[in-house]
């Protein structure tokens, strides 16, 4: 029981340390651009995505 104890310790140590491993590769890549994003805005216009399903729907009926 122990030692199951202290091998969830090693494994939340491990995650840990990959993520921090995953950060400073995100890091290197985007030449630290990556934090300094801004929030995402409002939400698309759902518009487009409504007529290309209607797009979607006339190529197969056309395909029929």
């Amino acid at each position: 029981m122990i030692s199951n104890t202290l091998g969830m310790n090693d494994e939340e140590g491990i995650e840990e340390e990959a993520e921090e491993e995953v950060e400073k590769v995100l890091f290197e890549l985007t030449n630290g651009l990556l934090g300094e994003a801004g929030s995402v805005g409002e939400s698309l216009d759902t518009s487009a995505i409504a007529s290309e399903e209607s797009l979607e729907e006339k190529l197969k009926e056309l395909q029929s």
